[in-house]
């Protein structure tokens, strides 16, 4: 069988020096695994009119039938690879990286309540594969995929990040676009003291079913094994610490409302620990960035005591109000010193806590909890 050459993109318009010339090696044989399955089905279908009856000579019309679906199917794979392929060249060269100013942002708490909506310089937020170095170490796997460390190439400089390498199916151009619609509004999130700089995405390698999202590398620690509930502090310390990073979340989720991103995955898990011991949220963006069907196994299986009904009922239209649940959820957190949500209710799956939330049941009053505190709960 011979093979069909794969139409090129003629593209007349101007080329900057960010043009992007993509090998085309492991794409085409991507689609020609695409072309044979949809020669095979014909021909398995040939074979079996043969097996059932082979005196029977296949009449011309069957044969000429077979041929035209076979022409069709092969013009099908090649438009849908051809409009791929054309989504992300044109998608690298419009989003083409610019240098930006990476100088350390120092806010007090007292500049962060007057002044939340402040822009720093950022820029667009589409980096290459070659501006990234990834390190063999994994920091930490998840759902979605590992987290590395890795040097990513900003301007002449290097920045300590954390790389995420997302597994993706095969995107179709209404879902890549979605991506890129994402990776837009992350570009505008921009510096602040309680939220991970989100460095930037790479999509080149989306056609072999991989993303990168780098991040601030916090030099802290997660929230993991911060708590020590068998012997915690002096309570009343405790508890003023506690609603410092209450209030640190809070101002940090208010910045990413502001910038219009829904989180969507806010978690004690997604939140970590600077230096001086100030909360940062980090992890925001991912959940927008893979499929819907990603996205829902993800809540079933691993998020759903931190999802709001809505999100928990598969509704489309999720607004900012669902991480104001997981929100809440976070609090429960904190001063359940890293307890884990419903864990006495016993509820295995998101239908049965869903079906628990909507009889009226809420998360129990978590001990360090006084009469004032109880109302977030």
């Amino acid at each position: 069988m011979n093979h069909h050459e794969l139409p090129k993109i003629d593209d007349d318009g101007p080329k900057n020096e960010n043009h992007i010339d993509m090998d085309d090696t492991d794409v085409k044989e991507l689609a020609r695994g695409g072309v044979r399955a949809s020669i095979q089905q014909p021909l398995n279908k040939i074979n079996n009119l043969e097996s059932e009856d082979p005196g029977c000579p296949l009449s011309p019309i069957i044969l000429w039938g077979t041929a035209i679906s076979l022409i069709f199917s092969i013009g099908i794979q090649l438009q849908t690879y051809s409009m791929l392929r054309f989504t992300v060249k044109m998608c690298l060269r419009r989003f083409a990286p610019r240098n930006f100013t990476l100088t350390d942002c120092d806010w007090s708490l007292e500049r962060e309540l007057e002044d939340p909506e402040k822009l720093l310089d950022v820029s667009r937020k589409i980096i290459l594969s070659d501006q990234i170095d990834l390190e063999s170490t994994q920091l930490g796997a998840g759902f979605f995929g590992s987290v590395f460390p890795a040097k990513v190439t900003v301007g002449s400089a290097y920045v300590t990040a954390a790389v995420k390498r997302i597994k993706c199916s095969y995107p179709s151009a209404a879902q890549l676009n979605s991506l890129l619609n994402e990776a837009e509004k992350l570009d505008l999130v921009g510096k602040h003291h309680h939220v991970l700089e989100f460095l930037g995405v790479c999509i080149q390698n989306v056609l072999q079913g991989e993303i990168l999202l780098a991040f601030e590398l916090c030099e802290g620690k997660s929230f993991v094994g911060t708590f020590d509930a068998e012997n915690p502090e002096n309570e009343y310390s405790l508890k003023l610490q506690l609603r410092k990073w209450c209030h640190q979340i809070a101002l940090g989720m208010k910045y990413l409302h502001h910038k219009n991103v829904i989180h969507l995955d806010l978690a004690l898990r997604n939140v970590m620990l600077r230096i001086n011991m100030t909360a940062a949220i980090g992890d925001f963006g991912i959940s927008s960035m893979v499929t819907p069907t990603a996205r829902r196994n993800y809540v079933e299986q691993r998020a759903c005591c931190w999802s709001s009904p809505e999100v928990l009922e598969r509704e489309e239209n999720i607004s900012l109000k669902a991480d104001i649940w997981s929100y809440g959820v976070c609090v429960w957190e904190l001063f359940s010193l890293g307890g884990e949500p419903y864990q006495d209710q016993n509820l295995p799956s998101a239908g049965e806590l869903l079906t628990f939330l909507q009889n009226g049941n809420i998360l129990k009053q978590p001990e360090l909890c006084n009469n004032m505190e109880q109302v977030s709960f």
